[in-house]
């Protein structure tokens, strides 16, 4: 689950090849929803990563994935100025939008 530890989010995740036959690779993506008030689009990308090639049977990996807080800030175009809106964000981890595998809210 994604973690806030100083400044920065934190998710590690452990990819697994659930295949019986084939190796492969996988790309875990971090997506987040902002607090209402920050009135952004409903689901954003943030990081990624590609794993190395993974056996089949239950080859694993650990993936970190992580995000600097300053990297949620969205620009206030009243006060000219980038800001960090407070609230619940919500954080998906997934192979794309719409297949999410884990999902975490952190209030910041």
């Amino acid at each position: 689950l994604p973690t806030l530890i100083d400044n920065m989010i934190f998710a590690n995740i452990t990819v697994t090849n659930t295949g019986a036959t084939f190796a492969g690779a996988d790309v875990p993506q971090l997506y987040v929803i902002y607090p209402d008030a920050a009135q952004e689009p409903p689901m954003l990308l943030k990081n990624f990563a590609k794993t190395r090639v993974l056996e089949p049977k239950g080859d694993q990996v650990v993936v970190d994935l992580h995000l600097d807080l300053t990297e949620l800030e969205i620009f206030d175009s009243i006060k000219s100025k980038w800001t960090f809106i407070h609230g619940d964000y919500q954080f998906y981890v997934g192979t794309s939008s719409r297949e999410i595998r884990l999902n975490h809210t952190i209030f910041i």
